[in-house]
């Protein structure tokens, strides 16, 4: 019989009856309220009652036994929002007094459950890899390893290249964000299995590459008020406020990790030395100074509210048992207090962000930041930091190959599609290496071929009266293609490197002098159209005091200027970067003028207002091509003519005079050029600070400059 819930203490009978007073009390010492004391002692009453009616000793009492007790009563109606976790507490003090509980019985370990344990082993002992980390990479691998049991056994020694491939392709078609995830796990396993001897040859080079572009999106950075404000959110007349202040100024001031904020214990600290030891990802070990304010926020947690516990680590829960805090519960410590200081939906990274822009603000340099954040590969991570986080990239929805929908697919236009499909699952845009392939594959159709050779690769890619550098580029494009297809298809032959070859395709910039740019810029004010006129002298000044490109000038966004802060937002430019750009006053002003003229043109000629920055007659965003052929006329206008047969005024170039004219300024002024160049590659957008190294040799000047820097360093070394 079931006893009805009540308000009223239930009298406990049956197996579990004496052990109520020394759980009660046990409850108490570990500092539950009684209302929450009372629940406990009705779930209690209602399994022991419960265990008497079905004959339930305690020799045989184990989780079985509570996964029989819920399944009855949820069955009937009964108690629903109960679970196992609801009688952890119980289970727990049964086993600190001496009674043995029995755990579930454990499902048969198959063939398939051994390798990954195997597998989560090796990660762990040889990689350094976090329990978490493993179980994701467990847990996207299952059906990988599952896929492969054939009668009972696990087959894997004659595991293809083409198996692994098309196993990529099927999952890419069924679920194509988790393809990113898988890939990287699939590969991992994939050099286990080899290095354990348990396939023959190396397969992680099947697996398509993630695009893994550094350095894109833009973070969100807190202002200095922001975090005052989010300080201040908290209660410092509670338990909770004092902690979550502590939690705050950590994470604010010092930029950790969730996860290394919920690790920190009570022998991290320092405090004679002023110190902080951190364990972060790959279980390093570092050592922080610890500064006057964290010191105090975190003394005054610890001293006066922390609760009173065996527990180690600094953080605790507010609530009973007082446990260690999970990266979810310190990150919901962020989100609560941003709610109430009206900031809306925040988490705690932003503040690893803010406390690196802080620090750079400051004065501190990028290696010193760097060492601070705890970042591996130096100046590079910094850098990522401090301007720039990276953006999930996702399969863009639209057909793999455009235009072709009423051609019928061979074999090969469905390779096509799916090889299409895999590498923009993992980020890659393709739109190019689309449109060759494409037109690779009617070539082929053309010649009645159904697979790749090497004759048919060179002979297409050489059909075009173009420069030996576009023909290796196309060579590439079906190379890449080949690759792939080899792997499901052992016919396909793959072109091998190098077989066209060609010299530098790198032209010579065409540095542009003042005069060079205010003549062109003249030159487009007296174009034939007003809204030209009025567009591409912005273009070109732009192009010319911010460096950025051409095709993220023309993709600007009205609102991606910032007038009152006089900053531009670049968005998803090469290898889906985004940055932020500060303006100089005076070309904050001219393109508050240019908005103006804008906007009284599009009036005028009752044009829909597209939203674009700079915009063509019809009031739509400028046309690359169209642009480019604009550009050709002011250039002829102007009077440049080229200065060698690889140096020709390109509007590209207008990016390397930028670049090259910010360097020798820097010179100039005796900078220490090394240690600005990061900040210089972060305005171009470059994917790395050494990619910015190339302008040293772009002009001879700098070269001098450069020599003369070196030959000063060696005199005074000597």
């Amino acid at each position: 019989m079931i006893v009805t819930w009540s308000r009223a203490r239930l009298e406990i009978s049956g197996v579990l009856a004496p052990f109520e007073v020394g759980f009660t009390e046990w409850l108490g010492r570990k500092g539950y309220t009684p209302a929450v004391v009372r629940i406990h002692q009705r779930r209690m009453t209602h399994l022991s009652h419960w265990m008497g009616t079905e004959e339930v000793d305690m020799a045989s009492f184990g989780l079985a036994t509570v996964d029989a007790f819920i399944a009855v009563q949820d069955a009937a109606g009964r108690f629903k929002t109960w679970r196992a976790g609801s009688w952890a507490e119980l289970l727990e003090y049964l086993r600190f007094v001496g009674v043995p509980v029995a755990d579930r019985p454990k499902p048969v370990m198959t063939s398939a459950d051994a390798l990954l344990a195997r597998y989560a082993d090796y990660e762990a002992t040889e990689r350094g890899l976090c329990a978490r980390t493993i179980d994701r990479n467990v847990l996207a691998l299952r059906p990988f390893v599952e896929s492969r049991i054939h009668d009972g056994w696990l087959a894997l020694e004659a595991l293809t290249a083409g198996e692994v491939t098309s196993f990529v392709v099927d999952q890419a078609r069924r679920d194509p964000r988790s393809v990113p995830h898988m890939v990287t796990a699939l590969r991992s396993l994939l050099r286990y299995l080899h290095v354990a001897g348990v396939i023959p040859v190396g397969l992680a080079s099947a697996v398509p590459t993630l695009a893994r572009w550094k350095l894109a999106g833009l973070p969100k950075v807190l202002p200095a008020d922001q975090v005052v404000a989010l300080l201040a959110s908290c209660d410092p007349r509670t338990e909770v406020g004092q902690r979550d202040t502590a939690i705050l100024t950590v994470l604010s001031r010092l930029g950790l990790r969730v996860g290394e904020v919920a690790g920190l214990r009570l022998e991290d600290i320092d405090w004679r030395n002023g110190e902080l030891a951190v364990t972060g990802k790959g279980q390093r070990a570092e050592r922080l100074p610890l500064p006057a304010d964290v010191g105090q926020a975190i003394v005054s947690y610890l001293t006066g509210w922390r609760p009173k516990t065996g527990a180690r680590q600094v953080f605790l829960c507010a609530c009973a048992p007082h446990g260690a805090m999970s990266r979810n519960t310190v990150t919901n410590v962020v989100a609560r207090a941003a709610r109430r200081a009206g900031l809306g939906v925040m988490h705690a990274h932003r503040l690893r962000h803010s406390a690196a822009t802080a620090m750079l603000t400051a004065g501190a340099s990028l290696a010193e930041i760097g060492q601070v954040l705890r970042h591996r590969h130096g100046a590079c991570a910094d850098h990522h930091d401090l301007c720039e986080s990276r953006r999930r990239l996702v399969a863009r929805g639209r057909p793999p190959l455009a235009g072709i929908g009423g051609c019928r697919m061979n074999a090969l236009r469905d390779a096509l599609a799916d090889y299409l499909n895999v590498r923009r699952a993992l980020g890659s845009k393709l739109d190019r290496a689309e449109k060759l392939l494409g037109q690779f594959v009617s070539y082929l159709e053309f010649q009645h071929a159904d697979v790749i050779t090497v004759e048919y690769a060179l002979a297409w890619a050489t059909l075009p009266q173009r420069s030996g550098w576009w023909h290796a580029m196309r060579l590439s494009t079906v190379r890449r293609f080949a690759v792939y297809l080899r792997n499901v298809d052992d016919r396909t032959q793959v072109p091998p490197p190098g077989l066209i070859a060609h010299g530098k395709h790198r032209a010579t910039p065409y540095l542009y002098s003042d005069a060079e740019i205010h003549a062109l810029v003249q030159a487009a004010t007296r174009l034939h159209t007003q809204v030209c006129a009025a567009t591409y002298p912005v273009l070109i000044s732009l192009l010319a005091v911010t460096g950025m490109r051409f095709g993220e000038a023309i993709a600007l966004d009205v609102n991606d200027f910032d007038s009152d802060a006089e900053v531009l937002t670049v968005r998803d430019g090469k290898f889906g970067k985004s940055r932020l750009l500060p303006l100089h006053s005076s070309t904050a002003d001219g393109l508050r003028h240019y908005l103006g003229q804008r906007n009284q043109l599009l009036r005028n000629k009752n044009l829909v207002d597209s939203g674009a920055l700079l915009i063509s007659n019809a009031g739509t965003r400028l046309d690359h091509s169209r642009a480019q052929r604009t550009w050709r006329k002011l250039r002829t206008s102007a009077g440049l003519a080229p200065r060698s047969g690889n140096c020709r005024p390109r509007i590209h170039d207008l990016r390397h005079s930028f670049a090259v004219t910010t360097l020798l300024d820097w010179y100039r002024r005796g900078e220490d050029v090394p240690s600005m160049l990061p900040k210089l590659s972060t305005y171009l957008g470059h994917a790395d600070p050494k990619d910015t190294f190339w302008y040293l040799s772009a002009a001879p000047e700098l070269l001098a400059l450069a020599g003369q820097r070196l030959d000063t360093y060696l005199a005074g070394a000597a």
